[in-house]
């Protein structure tokens, strides 16, 4: 069985490997992206867009097909959206792994960035919960991780 470790590396390769739009629109890439999510979700897999309160929208969608519906949803507004990686944190069945995003909306050159982050919850070995926070402060209190010193 792999590691949380090395599921969150995958799916994070997955994701930062080049412009998620890009990846979205070419069908092959896509499939990849949604085959490698499915084989590590456990059963009742749920997946959430978490922005900071201020902000105030939120959304949760249940399932690989509802994965794959948010976050296409997601990303519609805009026409380049990527992360650099960042740092992966463990703490037992939870997983932090952060990235600095940089999305530029559609009609606009004007790039939008924000130190991000992805919490991983597993439980035997698989991932039942993936959150997406807009900042990476939520998404350590959101693990119970103290947020590492800048």
């Amino acid at each position: 069985m792999r590691s949380n470790l090395e599921t969150t590396r995958e799916l994070v390769d997955i994701l930062a490997s080049e412009d998620v739009i890009t990846r979205m629109n070419d069908e092959r890439l896509q499939a990849e992206g949604i085959e490698a999510l499915r084989s590590a979700a456990a059963p009742g897999f749920t997946f959430a867009l978490i922005a900071p309160p201020e902000l105030g929208t939120s959304a949760e969608f249940q399932g690989v097909a509802g994965f794959a519906e948010g976050w296409n949803d997601w990303l519609s507004p805009f026409a380049s959206y990527r992360f650099e990686r960042g740092d992966v944190h463990e703490a037992g069945d939870v997983v932090v792994a952060t990235a600095h995003m940089v999305a530029t909306p559609k009609g606009s050159s004007a790039a939008i960035e924000t130190d991000s982050a992805a919490v991983l919850r597993f439980r035997d070995g698989k991932v039942e919960r993936l959150e997406f926070h807009l900042d990476s402060a939520g998404a350590f209190a959101s693990a119970g991780i103290e947020h590492p010193a800048r």
